[in-house]
Protein backbone atom coordinates (compact mmCIF):
# COMPACT_ATOMS: atom_id res chain seq x y z
CA UNK A 1 0.00 0.00 0.00
CA UNK A 2 1.05 3.55 -0.55
CA UNK A 3 2.80 5.75 2.34
CA UNK A 4 -0.21 7.72 2.76
CA UNK A 5 -2.22 4.75 3.23
CA UNK A 6 0.37 3.52 5.78
CA UNK A 7 0.24 6.76 7.60
CA UNK A 8 -3.55 7.10 7.93
CA UNK A 9 -3.88 3.34 9.43
CA UNK A 10 -1.13 3.55 12.02
CA UNK A 11 -2.66 6.03 14.33
CA UNK A 12 -6.12 3.92 14.88
CA UNK A 13 -4.30 0.53 15.06
CA UNK A 14 -1.89 2.10 17.54
CA UNK A 15 -4.66 3.38 19.89
CA UNK A 16 -6.37 0.20 19.68
CA UNK A 17 -3.30 -1.99 20.92
CA UNK A 18 -3.14 0.44 23.76
CA UNK A 19 -6.41 0.87 24.49
CA UNK A 20 -6.39 -3.62 24.23
CA UNK A 21 -3.89 -3.26 26.97
CA UNK A 22 -4.88 -0.38 28.74
CA UNK A 23 -8.81 -0.08 29.31
CA UNK A 24 -10.36 3.08 29.31
CA UNK A 25 -7.07 4.56 27.46
CA UNK A 26 -8.76 6.87 25.27
CA UNK A 27 -12.28 7.42 27.24
CA UNK A 28 -13.13 10.80 27.07
CA UNK A 29 -10.22 12.12 26.14
CA UNK A 30 -8.51 15.08 23.54
CA UNK A 31 -5.74 13.09 21.99
CA UNK A 32 -2.99 15.60 20.34
CA UNK A 33 -1.69 13.53 17.30
CA UNK A 34 1.58 14.47 15.41
CA UNK A 35 2.41 13.25 11.95
CA UNK A 36 5.16 13.33 9.43
CA UNK A 37 2.60 12.76 6.41
CA UNK A 38 0.59 16.19 5.45
CA UNK A 39 -1.97 13.70 3.51
CA UNK A 40 -2.86 11.77 6.77
CA UNK A 41 -3.12 15.26 8.96
CA UNK A 42 -5.22 16.81 6.27
CA UNK A 43 -7.42 13.67 5.77
CA UNK A 44 -7.73 13.45 9.65
CA UNK A 45 -8.70 17.30 10.79
CA UNK A 46 -11.26 16.62 7.34
CA UNK A 47 -13.06 13.32 8.87
CA UNK A 48 -12.26 12.15 4.81
CA UNK A 49 -11.45 13.09 1.45
CA UNK A 50 -11.53 12.95 -2.01
CA UNK A 51 -9.58 9.11 -2.06
CA UNK A 52 -12.02 6.62 -1.26
CA UNK A 53 -9.55 4.16 -0.39
CA UNK A 54 -8.11 6.71 2.30
CA UNK A 55 -11.09 8.23 3.27
CA UNK A 56 -12.38 5.18 4.57
CA UNK A 57 -9.33 5.33 7.19
CA UNK A 58 -10.19 8.60 8.23
CA UNK A 59 -13.74 7.94 8.80
CA UNK A 60 -13.16 4.31 10.84
CA UNK A 61 -10.76 6.44 13.08
CA UNK A 62 -13.31 8.82 13.64
CA UNK A 63 -16.01 6.36 14.52
CA UNK A 64 -13.73 4.51 16.77
CA UNK A 65 -12.81 7.72 18.42
CA UNK A 66 -16.33 8.71 19.20
CA UNK A 67 -17.26 5.63 20.40
CA UNK A 68 -14.81 6.28 23.15
CA UNK A 69 -16.60 9.71 23.56
CA UNK A 70 -13.08 11.49 22.35
CA UNK A 71 -11.35 13.85 20.04
CA UNK A 72 -8.29 13.89 18.12
CA UNK A 73 -6.39 17.29 16.97
CA UNK A 74 -4.14 16.65 14.34
CA UNK A 75 -0.56 19.02 13.17
CA UNK A 76 2.20 17.90 10.99
CA UNK A 77 5.40 17.41 12.22
CA UNK A 78 8.54 17.71 9.97
CA UNK A 79 10.27 14.13 9.08
CA UNK A 80 13.76 16.12 10.41
CA UNK A 81 12.03 16.15 13.33
CA UNK A 82 10.32 13.18 14.20
CA UNK A 83 13.28 10.83 13.96
CA UNK A 84 12.48 8.13 16.76
CA UNK A 85 9.74 6.82 14.91
CA UNK A 86 10.58 7.49 11.54
CA UNK A 87 13.31 5.12 12.05
CA UNK A 88 11.00 2.57 13.31
CA UNK A 89 9.06 2.84 10.30
CA UNK A 90 12.10 1.79 8.05
CA UNK A 91 13.39 -0.61 9.96
CA UNK A 92 12.10 -3.35 6.86
CA UNK A 93 14.86 -5.88 7.09
CA UNK A 94 14.11 -7.58 10.72
CA UNK A 95 15.74 -10.55 11.19
CA UNK A 96 13.35 -12.00 13.66
CA UNK A 97 10.63 -11.94 11.33
CA UNK A 98 10.73 -15.37 9.86
CA UNK A 99 8.58 -18.63 10.44
CA UNK A 100 8.24 -22.04 9.35
CA UNK A 101 8.03 -22.88 5.60
CA UNK A 102 4.06 -24.05 4.77
CA UNK A 103 5.12 -27.27 4.23
CA UNK A 104 7.36 -27.68 7.62
CA UNK A 105 4.45 -26.92 9.52
CA UNK A 106 2.28 -28.89 7.73
CA UNK A 107 4.36 -31.82 9.16
CA UNK A 108 3.80 -30.10 12.55
CA UNK A 109 0.25 -29.87 12.25
CA UNK A 110 -0.13 -33.45 11.37
CA UNK A 111 1.92 -34.84 13.71
CA UNK A 112 0.01 -33.29 17.03
CA UNK A 113 -1.86 -30.36 15.50
CA UNK A 114 -4.88 -28.79 14.89
CA UNK A 115 -3.47 -25.72 17.34
CA UNK A 116 -5.30 -23.30 18.32
CA UNK A 117 -3.07 -20.58 19.61
CA UNK A 118 0.92 -19.99 18.34
CA UNK A 119 2.78 -18.37 21.64
CA UNK A 120 5.37 -16.59 19.97
CA UNK A 121 4.68 -14.60 17.17
CA UNK A 122 3.69 -11.56 15.49
CA UNK A 123 0.88 -10.48 12.88
CA UNK A 124 3.72 -11.29 10.06
CA UNK A 125 4.75 -14.71 11.23
CA UNK A 126 1.82 -15.93 13.14
CA UNK A 127 1.20 -19.16 11.62
CA UNK A 128 -2.69 -19.33 13.28
CA UNK A 129 -5.24 -16.87 13.51
CA UNK A 130 -5.28 -16.80 17.50
CA UNK A 131 -1.49 -15.51 18.55
CA UNK A 132 0.53 -13.53 21.65
CA UNK A 133 2.61 -11.34 20.26
CA UNK A 134 6.18 -9.60 21.93
CA UNK A 135 4.70 -6.31 21.09
CA UNK A 136 1.41 -4.47 21.23
CA UNK A 137 -0.75 -5.53 18.76
CA UNK A 138 -4.69 -4.55 18.54
CA UNK A 139 -4.88 -8.05 16.29
CA UNK A 140 -2.78 -10.53 19.68
CA UNK A 141 -4.76 -12.07 21.76
CA UNK A 142 -2.12 -10.87 24.40
CA UNK A 143 1.24 -9.76 24.77
CA UNK A 144 4.17 -11.95 26.39
CA UNK A 145 3.05 -15.59 26.46
CA UNK A 146 5.46 -16.26 29.63
CA UNK A 147 2.92 -14.30 31.52
CA UNK A 148 0.03 -15.67 30.59
CA UNK A 149 -2.11 -19.31 31.28
CA UNK A 150 -1.23 -21.53 28.89
CA UNK A 151 -3.42 -24.72 30.81
CA UNK A 152 -6.42 -23.05 29.09
CA UNK A 153 -5.50 -22.46 25.62
CA UNK A 154 -6.05 -25.85 24.14
CA UNK A 155 -3.63 -26.99 22.30
CA UNK A 156 -0.72 -24.78 21.70
CA UNK A 157 1.84 -24.01 19.64
CA UNK A 158 5.18 -22.64 20.53
CA UNK A 159 8.04 -21.67 18.01
CA UNK A 160 10.30 -20.02 20.68
CA UNK A 161 13.32 -18.14 20.20
CA UNK A 162 16.20 -20.68 20.83
CA UNK A 163 17.47 -18.36 24.00
CA UNK A 164 13.87 -18.95 25.85
CA UNK A 165 13.99 -22.50 25.73
CA UNK A 166 14.91 -22.99 29.15
CA UNK A 167 12.35 -20.48 30.35
CA UNK A 168 9.25 -22.16 28.24
CA UNK A 169 9.97 -25.44 29.92
CA UNK A 170 10.32 -24.03 33.37
CA UNK A 171 7.13 -22.65 33.01
CA UNK A 172 5.95 -25.45 31.28
CA UNK A 173 6.94 -28.02 34.55
CA UNK A 174 5.37 -24.74 37.00
CA UNK A 175 2.09 -25.07 35.53
CA UNK A 176 1.30 -28.17 34.54
CA UNK A 177 0.72 -27.43 30.74
CA UNK A 178 1.16 -29.49 27.79
CA UNK A 179 2.42 -27.71 24.19
CA UNK A 180 3.60 -28.82 20.68
CA UNK A 181 7.14 -27.29 20.84
CA UNK A 182 9.26 -26.60 17.74
CA UNK A 183 13.09 -26.83 18.95
CA UNK A 184 16.66 -27.96 17.57
CA UNK A 185 18.30 -31.59 18.61
CA UNK A 186 21.01 -30.04 20.12
CA UNK A 187 22.44 -33.13 22.43
CA UNK A 188 25.17 -31.01 24.00
CA UNK A 189 22.33 -28.30 25.51
CA UNK A 190 21.26 -28.59 28.74
CA UNK A 191 17.67 -28.25 28.05
CA UNK A 192 17.80 -31.22 25.65
CA UNK A 193 17.49 -33.94 28.38
CA UNK A 194 14.59 -31.77 30.14
CA UNK A 195 12.38 -32.40 26.49
CA UNK A 196 13.26 -35.90 26.54
CA UNK A 197 11.77 -36.47 30.13
CA UNK A 198 8.95 -34.37 28.98
CA UNK A 199 7.92 -35.48 26.14
CA UNK A 200 4.48 -38.06 25.81
CA UNK A 201 4.57 -38.87 22.58
CA UNK A 202 7.78 -39.68 19.81
CA UNK A 203 9.09 -36.31 18.07
CA UNK A 204 9.25 -36.18 14.59
CA UNK A 205 12.40 -34.75 12.83
CA UNK A 206 11.25 -31.85 10.68
CA UNK A 207 12.23 -33.35 7.11
CA UNK A 208 11.11 -30.49 4.63
CA UNK A 209 13.50 -29.18 2.00
CA UNK A 210 12.83 -25.49 3.25
CA UNK A 211 12.23 -25.36 6.76
CA UNK A 212 11.78 -21.64 7.28
CA UNK A 213 11.02 -18.96 5.41
CA UNK A 214 11.16 -15.16 5.40
CA UNK A 215 7.82 -12.91 6.13
CA UNK A 216 9.53 -9.56 4.54
CA UNK A 217 11.61 -8.99 1.64
CA UNK A 218 14.99 -8.85 3.04
CA UNK A 219 18.19 -8.10 1.24
CA UNK A 220 19.83 -11.13 3.11
CA UNK A 221 18.17 -14.62 2.04
CA UNK A 222 17.19 -16.25 5.26
CA UNK A 223 20.08 -19.66 5.43
CA UNK A 224 18.84 -22.95 6.25
CA UNK A 225 19.71 -24.53 9.37
CA UNK A 226 22.45 -26.71 9.45
CA UNK A 227 21.20 -29.19 12.51
CA UNK A 228 18.47 -31.33 12.91
CA UNK A 229 15.07 -29.68 14.35
CA UNK A 230 11.96 -31.37 15.88
CA UNK A 231 8.42 -31.21 16.67
CA UNK A 232 7.51 -32.40 20.12
CA UNK A 233 5.06 -32.70 22.35
CA UNK A 234 5.99 -32.08 26.08
CA UNK A 235 3.94 -32.25 29.07
CA UNK A 236 4.36 -30.82 32.43
CA UNK A 237 2.07 -32.56 33.95
CA UNK A 238 3.79 -35.26 35.96
CA UNK A 239 0.55 -37.91 36.06
CA UNK A 240 0.85 -37.96 32.12
CA UNK A 241 2.70 -41.04 30.99
CA UNK A 242 6.15 -40.37 29.38
CA UNK A 243 7.86 -41.97 26.08
CA UNK A 244 11.11 -43.94 27.15
CA UNK A 245 14.40 -43.02 27.04
CA UNK A 246 15.41 -45.11 24.25
CA UNK A 247 12.48 -44.69 22.13
CA UNK A 248 12.89 -40.99 22.35
CA UNK A 249 16.53 -41.42 21.29
CA UNK A 250 16.01 -43.95 18.62
CA UNK A 251 13.81 -41.52 16.99
CA UNK A 252 15.84 -38.74 16.90
CA UNK A 253 19.00 -40.40 16.48
CA UNK A 254 18.60 -42.92 14.29
CA UNK A 255 21.50 -45.52 13.69
CA UNK A 256 23.30 -45.40 10.36
CA UNK A 257 22.99 -49.12 8.71
CA UNK A 258 26.80 -50.87 8.96
CA UNK A 259 27.94 -51.27 5.55
CA UNK A 260 28.89 -54.78 5.31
Amino acid sequence: MSINWKELACPEMGMQAVAKRYKGAFQNKLINGELDNTAAVSYISRQGGPMEHLSVLAENLWFWLLAQKSWILVRHLAGILNVRADKASRWRDDRQEWRLSDEAFGEVEQAFGPHTIDLFASRRNTQLPRFFSRWLDPDSAATDALKRPWLCEGNAYAHPPIAIIPQVIAKLKAEGSEITLVAPVWASQAWISDLLQLSVALPRLLLSETLVEPCLPTRHPISQPGWMTAVWRISGDDSRPKVTNEALRAALWPQKPTAI
